[in-house]
């Protein structure tokens, strides 16, 4: 009949599972059609907010409680320092941990949007790096016919190369803006004539398309209100996505969403997860999510009531055993007795006298 074939075998098979699955729903459906009547208001599904936080493994009330106690300690320190409320913002940032190293890292900058701007229109000084022979049409887009605010300056290519080819005029011009701009097209350019220091503050230029000219005023408005993802060469990844100026409902809100759309570009996502954590400049670290080793989530309500794996038993491993048999020790020998070592001295003593 052909049945020796694989192709032939693995077709068989599939079919007799077909037909058990089939005789199964037909034999089940009837027992099932009774219990779908019967629905208690328990066990219907929760709102979508609930689930929505579920889903990303966030919990809102632990991060509030996280914000507030990062606020209080800011101002507790501007106290102490006898500052002015307000003076000297920090910034709030989230720190994920990851269980293994992603393996598409790069310095490319990658936008997060958030509900609420992390820097102001004015408050935000942004500078934009272009190509020499596109600096007449973009700063008349910009800067005359719809002026965004908080562009203050377009550089070129070749005069970052010439005006700041020293280091010390680079780091003038990295402490003067808080937020750099560049076009796609000279971004691999861009490495050797800014330098390392822009690298390691992670104040790298975000790409914009400037090709694209109806759409550019939106882009950078849009670059300017959002915030960025950096994909490290380690485990350890950090996002901006507030201020100590902002209120705390703001600040859980912009961390949900930065927290969600920033593992949404790393590898594995949820599975890859480790903890975590909120905190500023000079605070500790608040965790707001962290998962065991053994797979669980701490302070999770959904796995509240299930047992841990280490501590599911079997019934029958909770039985008592019967005990062993003991074959009684011939006569004229003797048992041994005490430690292993004074076991094996007493044998080795043994079969020294035999030998003598």
């Amino acid at each position: 009949f052909g049945l020796r074939s694989r192709e032939n075998k693995k077709l068989i098979t599939m079919k007799v599972k077909d037909e058990r699955k089939r005789r199964g729903s037909e034999a089940g459906g009837v027992a099932t059609s009774s219990k779908r009547t019967k629905v208690k208001s328990e066990d219907l599904p929760e709102d979508d907010e609930t689930q929505t936080t579920k889903r990303d493994n966030l919990n809102t009330h632990t991060i509030t409680c996280a914000v507030k106690a990062l606020l209080a300690f800011h101002k507790k320190k501007a106290e102490s320092e006898r500052k002015l409320p307000g003076a000297d913002d920090e910034r709030i940032l989230i720190q994920i941990t990851l269980q293994r190293i992603p393996g598409n890292s790069s310095p490319k900058p990658i936008q997060l949007s958030v509900p609420h701007p992390i820097h102001g229109d004015s408050d935000c000084q942004m500078c934009l790096f272009i190509k020499k022979e596109d600096k007449p049409l973009v700063k008349s887009l910009l800067m005359e016919d719809n002026p965004v605010e908080g562009l203050a300056k377009i550089i070129t290519l070749d005069k970052l190369r010439t005006s700041y080819a020293r280091f010390s005029q680079r780091r003038e011009l990295l402490a003067s803006y808080d937020l750099f701009l560049a076009d796609e097209r000279i971004l691999p350019m861009l490495c050797k004539a800014l330098g390392k220091t822009f690298f390691s503050r992670k104040k790298q230029p975000i790409p914009l398309c400037v090709t694209r000219h109806e759409s550019l005023p939106h882009r950078v408005r849009r670059a300017r209100d959002s915030t960025s993802l950096i994909i490290p060469s380690g485990t350890c990844v950090a996002v901006i996505v507030g201020n100590t100026n902002m209120t705390p409902k703001e600040l859980v809100a912009n961390i949900v969403a930065a927290a969600s759309s920033a593992i949404e570009h790393i590898p594995r996502k949820w599975k890859n997860i480790q903890a975590i954590q909120v905190k500023t400049a000079d605070s500790m670290s608040l965790p707001i999510f962290n998962k065991l080793p053994f797979g669980r989530i701490e302070n999770d309500p959904a796995q509240a009531d299930e047992p841990d794996a280490s501590q599911k038993t079997d019934d029958s491993s909770s039985e008592t055993k019967p005990a062993k048999k003991v074959r009684p020790a011939a006569e004229g020998s003797t048992v041994d007795t005490g430690t292993p070592k004074d076991i094996q001295k007493k044998k080795f003593a043994t079969k020294s006298k035999k030998r003598k």
